[in-house]
């Protein structure tokens, strides 16, 4: 009887084991698989935003910035969007029509200045709370002759962080969602890390480990990408080894690879503002470069932050 029990009591054991390894090797046969389940008692928010796009002459100064129409207070201006941003951004004489403040920021452009707010910016529908926002020089926003639109905020990781972002760069629109879409499932992925040793203030935006690199010792490696909405192209630290042993002709010849993608679809290879970044900065920052609009607005692209994952699909 005692034998019997635990015959039946092992079979048991025996199918649980069985069905709980299924689980997990389904688990990991698809990365992505959780991401697109989403709860059926979540309600949907979606809401679509039109915004402007220069994307011509990469030597004006809009040159592929996302600009969009945006109100604070019922006070019109223009902002961009960049995800390479630790905060969103207000010209300093755009805060003083907001705040009656006397206080001296010349300082600004060396330092970044912060502070609690309470506001609501609007960017078409869409009211995004602002708690903190950093103060930004008067002489950098985007106001030069031939500016197209005087730029007077930068609308940063607050918007990434707590909402799931489309931007659709033929239509010119920016979908903000809550669930993620379903055609998400024809789209490539690649996972978002945040950083936990270098700058603090740039450890929440998010980087890419891009695989493929080959160097001229035939070594394969990776690089640490900064994805940036705000950068016009894609920029490497001149002072990396990536940059200085990488073989391009090698890497070119794996389709497949990341590498191989970022390297033939963006400037980068004719040796277009490969020196424009600061090295120092990037190794402050810790990575080998940025993955700026060059290459990004030649896909769809969808951001969800929360679970670190970016969704690309040529358009």
């Amino acid at each position: 009887m005692i034998k019997t029990s635990l015959i039946k009591h092992a079979i048991i054991f025996f199918l649980f084991a069985i069905s709980l390894s299924t689980y997990f090797c389904g688990c990991r046969q698809s990365d992505s698989k959780e991401q697109l389940e989403t709860s059926d008692d979540i309600e949907l928010y979606s809401d679509t935003i039109p915004f402007l796009l220069e994307n011509k002459d990469i030597f004006v100064p809009q040159a592929r910035k996302i600009i969009l129409k945006t109100s604070i207070n019922e006070i019109e201006f223009y902002s961009c969007i960049d995800n390479g941003a630790p905060y969103t951004f207000l010209r300093i004489d755009l805060y003083h029509k907001l705040f009656d403040d006397s206080g001296n920021y010349e300082n600004v452009s060396k330092n970044t200045i912060l502070k609690s707010v309470d506001l609501n910016i609007k960017l078409n529908n869409f009211s995004l709370p602002l708690k903190t926002i950093a103060l930004l020089n008067q002489s950098v926003g985007l106001i030069l002759e031939n500016a197209r639109y005087d730029v007077s905020a930068i609308v940063g990781l607050d918007l990434f962080e707590n909402y799931i972002l489309k931007f659709d760069f033929i239509d010119k629109n920016m979908i903000v969602c809550n669930i993620l879409p379903d055609e998400v499932r024809e789209f490539q992925f690649i996972k978002l890390f945040r950083d936990s040793v270098h700058i603090e203030k740039f450890r929440n935006l998010r980087r890419v480990k891009v695989d493929g690199f080959k160097l001229q010792n035939g070594e394969t490696v990776s690089g640490t990408f900064f994805v940036d909405l705000g950068a016009h192209a894609t920029i490497m630290n001149s002072n990396s080894r990536l940059y200085k042993e990488m073989d391009i002709q090698s890497t070119l010849m794996d389709e497949k690879s990341w590498a191989t993608k970022l390297i033939s679809l963006t400037e980068l290879h004719k040796g277009v503002d490969v020196h424009r970044g600061d090295p120092k900065t990037f190794e402050e920052m810790g990575v080998d470069g940025v993955i700026g609009m060059d290459f990004l607005t030649q896909f769809d692209l969808i951001f969800d932050y929360q679970n670190n994952m970016m969704y690309l699909k040529k358009n």
